[in-house]
């Protein structure tokens, strides 16, 4: 291979929803075929990911199956808007969580109507149950319109058209059975038969995807999902044949307690997206071979994931044994992005004299390692403001801690010695040195060393791991911690990164 050529390769874009050629190189893994056949339901995971990239293949498939399918994104729910508009008292959380989960399976139904009604003609019911809904959309055209949130705000005006505010909290004015009506989508009841007969025959696909966009922990947005998340539970469970998809990033889920009791009913339709390393390599080697086969027009007679790495790659870091590929992957969390973007850009940063080696990937991992480290204090900048600060608080430091040294780091942020402005309200309030190693644990920050009664030797060590590998694993068990890879370039943490790996 002509390796001047290489920075002429692209492996693909990050997110999904801008990637063209996503359907010539995706990982068909067990999670996207636990998706495909209908065991999972909610897709839970951390930026990155590849959450979007399932959804974007499963909605191909199906509707090349026949499916009707309706994807809802990010523009269609502005939280802002929803807080702006907000119907209800603050005090009323309960009752707003009702009526957010009745209005979404409302604009659940009303969507699965637009599309049984968009296809009517070739629906093998009986036409009295098209009929029916065409009846419907058209007696109610200015929803038939409306963009998924218009409505949702909309039935929620009506829940607060029967309420009032009253110096004990809220009550309802239910004269006329209004409340119950509404709960109960008494408005859409006669068509709902008509629903379920059309769906017999022709399935219907709605998929949530990306309610991070906008998110701001607010009442009203953890309302919106929490009752988004029920919702779909129902549908899914009255509508055989209307499948309502969600994914929601690790962190919003664990920031919304409403969901945990519904989580404990429905694990079995739960998928949280993890990765294996040797996942990843598949990922990344059907990448390589379609950008290898688009440069050179022709088809790629490598058949093993490693020899396709190795088409760009030197296997190892010079004389310190370590793959490339390994040193690469173990500075993520096992997210596809990361991995993606860190290859892509040594493709970029590339000298074009030879395979991509030790000087290339060193590079790239300084910029990478900024970019990942302010990549994730924003991912979580709603349970932990000013995150990064306490990350620089580790700059130049040692690569191995103890629990006792991370106790005494704790005191000097605490104590102002170690200044975290921003963060200053949740390290001081409720967050003893114990919770702040779990917190540091949780975002990748940290990772353990899984060996009791005894401590880490000298260089890298394999039973170090991060929350990514071990995410049920109980830490307050453990005394032993260094920083994670992905961190220690931009923090000038390590004096020889290549040596350790």
């Amino acid at each position: 291979m002509e390796h001047r050529k290489l920075r002429e390769l692209t492996l693909g874009g990050l997110a999904a929803e801008h990637d063209t050629a996503l359907q010539q190189y995706f990982f068909e893994n067990d999670m996207f075929r636990g998706v495909v056949m209908g065991r999972t339901r909610i897709l839970i995971g951390n930026r990155g990911s590849g959450k979007s990239a399932i959804f974007k293949m499963l909605a191909k498939k199906e509707q090349a199956g026949g499916t009707l399918v309706e994807e809802i994104t990010p523009s269609d729910y502005m939280y802002d808007f929803l807080k702006n508009s907000r119907q209800f008292d603050s005090n009323a959380e309960w009752a707003r969580l009702g009526a957010y989960t009745a209005s979404w399976k409302y604009v659940i139904l009303v969507t699965a109507m637009r599309l049984l009604h968009a296809r009517h003609k070739n629906l093998k019911a009986s036409p009295e149950h098209a009929n029916r809904i065409k009846v419907f959309l058209r007696d109610n055209a200015d929803e038939h319109l409306m963009s998924p949130v218009d409505l949702l705000v909309k039935f929620l005006k009506k829940f607060a058209s029967v309420s009032k505010l009253t110096f004990e909290g809220i009550q309802f004015e239910d004269k006329s059975g209004q409340l119950e009506k509404l709960y109960k989508l008494d408005h859409i009841r006669h068509v709902i038969p008509s629903i379920s007969e059309l769906t017999r025959h022709t399935k219907v696909l709605i998929l949530f995807d990306e309610l991070d966009h906008g998110w701001d922990a607010s009442d009203d947005s953890r309302q919106f999902i929490a009752g988004l998340f029920r919702a779909a539970i129902q549908i899914n469970q009255q509508f055989p044949g209307i499948g309502v998809l969600i994914t929601i990033r690790e962190e919003i889920y664990q920031n919304i307690p409403e969901l945990y009791d519904d989580a404990q009913k429905i694990r079995d339709i739960i998928e949280h997206v993890r990765w294996t390393p040797e996942e990843l390599k598949v990922m990344i080697a059907q990448r390589i071979r379609h950008a290898l086969e688009i440069l050179f027009e022709k088809a790629i007679r490598v058949s093993t994931t490693d020899s396709l790495w190795e088409y760009i790659f030197e296997k190892d870091i010079e004389a310190s044994g370590v793959s490339t590929f390994k040193y690469i992957v173990d500075r993520t969390l096992n997210r596809p992005r990361e991995l993606i973007f860190f290859v892509n850009e040594c493709l970029k940063a590339h000298n074009m004299a030879e395979k991509i080696g030790r000087e290339t990937i060193e590079k790239v991992e300084r910029g990478y390692s900024k970019n990942r480290l302010d990549d994730i204090a924003s991912e979580y900048k709603f349970q932990y403001a000013g995150l990064r600060e306490v990350f620089e608080t580790f700059r130049m430091e040692k690569l191995r801690w103890t629990r006792k040294d991370l106790e005494e780091h704790w005191l000097d942020l605490v104590e102002g010695a170690k200044p975290c402005p921003t963060a200053h309200n949740w390290l001081n309030e409720g967050c003893p040195p114990d919770k702040l190693i779990e917190i540091l644990w949780n975002v990748g920050f940290l990772r353990v060393f899984m060996k009791t009664g005894c401590s880490p030797r000298d260089g890298e060590d394999p039973n170090f791991v991060g929350y990514h590998q071990e995410p049920t694993l109980n830490i307050g068990l453990f005394n032993h911690f260094d920083i994670h890879p992905m961190f220690r370039s931009h923090l000038g943490i390590g004096l020889s990164r290549m040596v350790e790996a």
